[in-house]
């Protein structure tokens, strides 16, 4: 998605991805918003069976992206969010069944961490120590 953009998901919003070439990640360049009501208001994960650690590549915020991110799940991904030199701001956020929940490249910047919950992820996040 280029820089110029802004990608708005609602609550009941699902996006599925697979591992078919490159068919499975969600690379980002402009703006990344999800406004889910809960938790599950819009959820991130794959189309294998749920609960599969890494059945997709996840989501890349490339630097200069930004990202207000509320009410989100992110499933099963290899890594489930990956910023690079990007502003972080998470509200109600439950990173279930990942390889890694967050990756942080670079000067990320984290300007807005709220109820992040981590469930059954092999690293929750990298590096580690974060939240």
């Amino acid at each position: 998605m280029p820089a110029s953009s802004v990608l708005s998901l609602e609550d009941g919003a699902v996006v599925k991805a697979g591992l078919t070439g490159n068919a499975g990640s969600l690379s980002i360049s402009g703006r990344l918003e999800t406004n889910g009501l809960t938790s599950s208001g819009v959820i991130f994960t794959s189309t294998s069976a749920e609960g599969a650690k890494g059945a997709w590549n996840g989501i890349t915020m490339n630097s200069g992206s930004s990202s207000h991110l509320a009410g989100l799940t992110i499933n099963g991904a290899k890594t489930g969010i990956k910023y690079t030199n990007s502003k972080i701001s998470l509200d109600n956020v439950l990173f279930s069944n990942n390889t890694t929940a967050v990756q942080v490249v670079g000067n990320s910047t984290v300007e807005t961490a709220l109820n992040v919950t981590f469930t059954n992820n092999t690293t929750n996040t990298n590096p580690s120590g974060l939240w």
